[in-house]
């Protein structure tokens, strides 16, 4: 995409002030229509149709401007042009307002598009962002405002809608903004909403613009799972190179907190990034964080992240995992390679998490089936299993989903006077299948330690 909205926008104002200060004081109505709908036809507006209303010495009216096919027009049901004979001398007018403006933009094979505009054909040249005071001085308008207006985005992998507010404003310093508007983003399994608003300034000196933006009461919700409500905001950084925005997220009561850089750079739209460099939330009563993950923008690769478990409760997780009540002191930490498929599904890697220290678990008898004299010694062990040692280690196989893997070693005291033993258990989904105990009951404890040490 050579062309930015903000350069899309500037372009359809143009078109309309260059008709306001060529026509302005044409002698009939009627015969002024027809002139303006042609200069805007060759500003690169399609099937152009309005009403002008009235016309006069200081300011122009304009009703139902319409522009585009049938089914895919982009509308201005009410726009005004102020002027005075001085301005218009010049070629210019003082302001420009767009009331409940319907602009429809589209993502297309070959770029984007707006519903009824036919830009000037792109050349090899990068669009080159206007950073100067000089290129504003030429602007034929003070102040445009578009107000109460919808701006419809149809993009490859959702659909954005959000209202329009927003203003221009070249005088002392060339300025826009956009005041609170509520969007909302749909697409394959996932909508996001909130309150989006924003403003940049030409610092002349810098070469770039600057500016700051938010969107509070961010709501996600992604294959029926929603996330807690937050606040992004950030900052806006553009230059001729490229367009950055850094940002940062927090959510209610902390339940997610994280940084991230987005850029775009203009030579090179496909070269586009989104950086996530952290992210951090409460997990088992732990946390779990990431850092430096490289998101892709085609929306057609996956992509990994390496969290990282700090402290979390051994209990909690192995509840999560077999829906049963274990009893279990003790945190984990470690960490779990994640990989994310384009449509979202989570495919968890081989990681493995190590308790801090020794403590006590307590497995249900329930959760471990079989039958014969090892498994009743299995379940009587761990009843009450004073643990030495504890790691888990995490897999995904097939459709057998995640299978938690959970090595033991350490003695109950009261069974078979405490001896030493090595236990290891398969944790998948609800069920918790015992695989091996190499229940290894040794009648001489230090044996484990020597077999440790080979």
């Amino acid at each position: 995409m050579k062309r930015t909205f903000i350069a899309i926008f500037l372009f359809l104002v143009y078109g309309v002030i260059t008709a306001i200060g060529l026509y302005a004081f044409y002698p009939w109505k009627e015969a002024l229509e027809p002139k303006i709908i042609e200069r805007l036809e060759a500003e690169g507006l399609t099937n152009v149709s309005l009403k002008l209303s009235s016309v006069g010495p200081g300011g122009l009216t304009v009703q139902d401007l319409r522009f585009g096919q049938a089914g895919r027009e982009s509308v201005i049901p009410k726009l005004w042009a102020t002027y005075t004979l001085d301005t218009l001398r010049a070629g210019k007018v003082d302001s420009l307002v767009m009331r409940a403006v319907h602009l429809r933009i589209r993502q297309a094979q070959e770029g984007w598009t707006m519903d009824g505009f036919v830009p000037a054909k792109e050349t090899d040249q990068a669009f080159v962002l206007p950073v100067t005071q000089e290129f504003f001085d030429g602007v034929r308008v003070d102040d445009v405002a578009l107000t109460q207006g919808h701006l419809e985005v149809l993009a490859k992998d959702g659909i954005l809608n959000m209202p329009l507010d927003v203003a221009f404003a070249k005088q002392d310093i060339p300025n826009f903004s956009l005041k609170p508007a509520k969007l909302s983003f749909k697409g394959d399994g996932v909508r996001v909403s909130g309150v989006l608003k924003g403003e940049m300034r030409l610092e002349e000196d810098k070469a770039a613009w600057k500016g700051q933006w938010s969107l509070k009461d961010v709501s996600v919700l992604q294959q029926g799972h929603e996330f807690p409500k937050g606040l992004m905001a950030g900052k806006i950084h553009a230059d001729q190179k490229a367009l950055r925005i850094d940002g940062g997220i927090t959510g209610e009561h902390q339940a997610y907190t994280g940084t991230f850089s987005y850029t775009y750079p203009f030579a090179a739209p496909g070269k586009a990034t989104l950086v996530v460099n952290g992210f951090s939330m409460p997990w088992f009563e732990g946390v779990v964080s990431a850092h430096r993950v490289n998101v892709p923008l085609s929306g057609k690769a996956d992509y990994t992240l390496n969290l990282q478990v700090h402290r979390a409760s051994i209990g909690k997780l192995i509840q999560a995992v077999t829906g049963e009540h274990v009893k279990a002191t003790g945190t984990i930490s470690g960490s779990i390679p994640v990989r994310i498929k384009p449509d979202g599904t989570i495919v968890i890697g081989k990681g493995s998490l190590k308790a801090a220290k020794p403590g006590v678990l307590s497995f249900p008898a329930q959760l471990l089936p079989g039958a014969g004299a090892q498994m009743d010694l299995t379940r009587e062990i761990l009843k009450d299993f004073r643990y030495e040692r504890l790691t888990l280690t995490t897999e995904t196989k097939g459709k057998d989903g995640l299978i938690l893997h959970v090595m033991l070693e350490g003695n109950n005291p009261k069974v078979q006077s405490g001896r030493a033993v090595k236990l290891n258990i398969n944790l998948s989904g609800d069920v918790l299948d015992f695989v091996t105990s190499s229940a290894i009951v040794f009648s001489n404890p230090k044996a484990l330690l020597s077999k440790e040490r080979q």
